[in-house]
């Protein structure tokens, strides 16, 4: 289920509408990896409307369907999805959409990992969120960043990969590199690596 129907989105906003508060759509949000404060709108309605179609232009229909219920058991999810077939047993209906923006290859994300984590920022928790701020992606990436620095790294350059484009021609791992290219202390090396890598796949990081 990467997408939905039309039918199923309205049904949803109308269960966001009718059954949750401004705080319990925050939190489902964020459970889904959303920032709530980037979805558009000035009423509860309107943003119940804008998250329910960004969730489904996002392809997060399946985890919504999944998570769902955990954070609202209370309610008749199958209401909403019971017409959608479960991606386990779904068949083959057309060609997958077209990835938003290019992607690295996980060969190269093996690489960058080690560059990243020894990134001085990335050493401990609060630095690493201040790199994501400075890289500008505060508000469209959310990973718990506690852990070893390898593992993080690992974690945050598979996400930033997975999210794609935010803009038309402006990616995620494309901000994230460009940062990490241009900080005057990353051994050459290092930016040589990042830049054969971002030249290969087409990411713009100037």
């Amino acid at each position: 289920m990467s997408t939905v129907s039309l039918e199923v989105v309205k049904a949803l906003v109308k269960l966001f509408v009718e059954r949750f508060d401004n705080n319990e759509l925050e939190d489902l949000a964020f459970s889904l990896g959303v920032n709530f404060d980037d979805i558009s709108g000035n009423t509860r309605s309107a943003k119940a409307r804008e998250l329910a179609l960004y969730l489904n232009r996002r392809s997060l229909m399946d985890e919504l369907r999944q998570k769902g219920p955990v954070e609202r058991p209370d309610l008749d999810w199958e209401a909403v999805f019971g017409g959608v077939t479960p991606p386990l047993t779904a068949g083959i209906t057309g060609p997958e959409p077209p990835a938003r923006g290019p992607k690295v290859d996980f060969r190269d994300i093996q690489k960058l990992g080690p560059i990243l984590a020894a990134h001085t920022l990335f050493q401990t928790p609060d630095g690493r969120q201040s790199l994501l701020y400075n890289a500008g992606l505060s508000r469209v990436i959310h990973l718990d960043l506690n852990g070893n620095a390898y593992a993080v790294a690992s974690s945050l350059l598979a996400k930033v990969n997975e999210y794609g484009e935010i803009e038309p021609g402006d990616t995620a791992i494309g901000r994230l590199l460009a940062y990490i290219a241009a900080d005057p202390a990353l051994p050459p090396a290092d930016k040589s690596v990042i830049t054969a890598i971002a030249a290969k796949n087409a990411i713009k990081i100037e």
